[in-house]
């Protein structure tokens, strides 16, 4: 009952916040192909992280730190050590390594980025999408 209550909770917060790139770009496979929601969060997560990076470097050390790795340097290299971190997870969880192994078909992306595009999720991402940066996203991702 508390990991229900937990999970609504979340929900309701990440409805009014909003999540960015990542969370934008992981629902149309799921209304395309039938991936899981958390599947595609999971893969593209990395991808986006990346994106980001440049936007958000102390912040992504952060992240980082909080899941343990420790880099020595300045937080650009803690930020390439939390994407790489958040990509080693997926690989040990046993996640799909890409779009590719969920049947996500590559001639999709350019509508699945026009989906991604309406999305407010991308309101909240720490840089600004320009519009060929959903494709370029999806193909790193598959």
């Amino acid at each position: 009952m508390a990991m229900l209550l937990g999970s609504t909770v979340a929900g309701w917060a990440f409805n009014h916040s909003r999540l960015g790139v990542a969370h934008a770009l992981a629902l149309p496979p799921g209304a395309r192909f039938g991936v899981p929601h958390g599947v595609a969060n999971a893969i593209l997560l990395p991808v986006a992280m990346e994106y980001n990076r440049s936007a958000c470097v102390e912040a992504m050390a952060e992240v980082g730190n909080a899941m343990a790795v420790r880099v020595r340097g300045d937080a650009t290299q803690g930020a390439l050590a939390a994407v790489e971190a958040v990509r080693a997870l997926g690989r040990a969880l046993g996640l799909p390594a890409g779009l590719s192994k969920v049947g996500v078909k590559e001639e999709a992306f350019e509508a699945m980025a026009e989906d991604a595009a309406r999305s407010r999720h991308i309101q909240a991402n720490p840089r600004t999408v320009q519009p060929g940066d959903l494709v370029a996203l999806y193909r790193d991702a598959f």
